[in-house]
């Protein structure tokens, strides 16, 4: 079985000194905090504007 990496793109989002996190619902982390992201879809090139502000549209 070939394996397939994962893409994923996770940074802090920092206003005013405050630092946003969220409470993840999905498992296998669900109820951990953690800092937003996304993961790629496969094919996709990791341009951190392209992907991560794809998933910031979708979560807004």
């Amino acid at each position: 079985m070939e394996k397939k990496l994962l893409n994923i793109a996770i940074a802090p989002l920092i206003h005013d000194n405050k630092i946003l996190l969220l409470k993840r619902n999905k498992p296998p982390f669900r109820g951990l905090w953690g800092m937003p992201g996304c993961k790629a879809e496969f094919g996709e090139h990791i341009v951190f504007g392209r992907v991560f502000g794809r998933a910031m549209s979708e979560m807004v």
